[in-house]
């Protein structure tokens, strides 16, 4: 949103620099061993979870898909880029589906 926008213009940053960064960092969490470390649940039955879509709402707010290719959830993040260009990231609330049931 514009309002977005004018916060990096105004830190001089290329916003959509930033973006692509934000998603290569969410990427590279998926990569660790026991999954993404955002996603707050320990693998079930040895898979890991991982962020499989994310979407940047602002200059400061994620909404995401995970799984872990059985069962899946969404999170919400919070993040910040740093003045030495690192992006922290901070959980702020999950849900995870229940299995849906085949009968």
């Amino acid at each position: 949103d514009e309002d977005a926008q004018e916060y990096f213009f105004t830190r001089n940053i290329d916003f959509t620099k930033a973006m692509a960064k934000v998603n290569d960092d969410l990427n590279e969490m998926n990569t660790r061993k026991n999954g993404n470390p955002l996603i707050p649940y320990e693998p079930i039955d040895g898979k890991a979870f991982v962020i499989n879509k994310a979407k940047i709402l602002n200059h400061r707010w994620i909404i995401a898909e995970y799984t872990n290719s059985d069962l899946w959830g969404q999170i919400l993040v919070k993040y910040f880029i740093n003045e030495d260009g690192t992006t922290e990231f901070e959980t702020i609330d999950t849900i995870l589906y229940e299995r849906q049931k085949v009968e």
